[in-house]
């Protein structure tokens, strides 16, 4: 979960290489789903929330847009 939390933020912070909103939106699945395992799921919806927001201010507002619509659009995995 951890890990998952990690590569979200990084992705958010704009590292990579030509990362689109899919490869956001996937780590956010795989993030709650690894957090759903542990019963976090709803921790980690807000936690993701969290972290777009944050990174609405900076070069990867696109990619933060995309998280936030997944966030809105999709089912917590339990």
């Amino acid at each position: 979960m951890a890990a998952g939390r990690l590569a979200l933020e990084r992705l958010l912070q704009g590292y990579g290489y030509e990362v689109t909103s899919l490869d956001v939106v996937d780590a956010y699945q795989h993030f709650v789903a690894a957090a759903g395992r542990m019963g976090l799921a709803e921790s980690a919806a807000r936690d993701a929330t969290e972290l777009a927001n944050a990174a609405k201010a900076q070069p990867t507002k696109v990619l933060a847009d995309a998280l936030l619509r997944s966030i809105g659009g999709a089912a917590v995995l339990r």
